[in-house]
């Protein structure tokens, strides 16, 4: 027997205002309340998720900025692009 098709429908729960460009990439913090976005337009976020609140934000050196990343242990934040 076949078992049914799984069926998702993401709904958003919160919508993050800030960046100018396409999102590029985002990364969940090791405390699963606060993530980090880049986007083309050369900025980095760091967001409060559960208020929806930006937290930081970072200018960085290229506007192509592809993707981020938080070390878990220590809140390092790492963007790198082309």
């Amino acid at each position: 027997s076949r078992e049914a098709p799984l069926s998702i429908s993401p709904c958003p729960r919160r919508v993050l205002r800030g960046h100018h460009g396409s999102l590029t990439a985002m990364c969940w913090a090791g405390d699963g309340q606060h993530m980090a976005t880049v986007s083309q337009n050369g900025t980095l976020f760091v967001w409060d998720a559960a208020r929806a609140r930006r937290v930081g934000c970072l200018a960085l050196a290229s506007s192509w900025m592809l993707s981020c990343a938080i070390e878990q242990s220590s809140d390092q934040l790492l963007a790198s692009g082309g």
